[in-house]
């Protein structure tokens, strides 16, 4: 997901994405100390437990936000963890 306020946490990030179905691993990159404001990087990666679970979020694209900020899809990778996926990866799939 692309587009997460800068000051929205991991748990306003999960929450909101567990109301479409249980997460089986979730990932909000913030930025370090000294990288200008704090918050997180703007992005995140979240893994649906059950494939139906993620292909109601993504047949919905339009309707997500979070702190009343269009959040957008951005891409998936199918089976694959965020954990699983390298930096050069994560910020390819921001990309997509």
């Amino acid at each position: 997901m692309g587009g997460i306020p800068p000051l929205a946490t991991f748990a306003e990030f999960t929450e909101y994405f567990a109301v479409f179905g249980p997460l089986e691993d979730a990932l909000l990159p913030t930025k370090e100390e000294g990288e200008g404001a704090p918050g997180n990087c703007g992005f995140g990666f979240v893994t649906f437990r059950r494939s139906e679970d993620a292909i109601a979020v993504l047949n919905h694209p339009k309707n997500h936000t979070i702190r009343a900020k269009w959040v957008g899809l951005l891409g998936r990778r199918q089976n694959r963890a965020p954990s699983e996926l390298d930096l050069s990866e994560r910020q390819s799939s921001v990309l997509e």
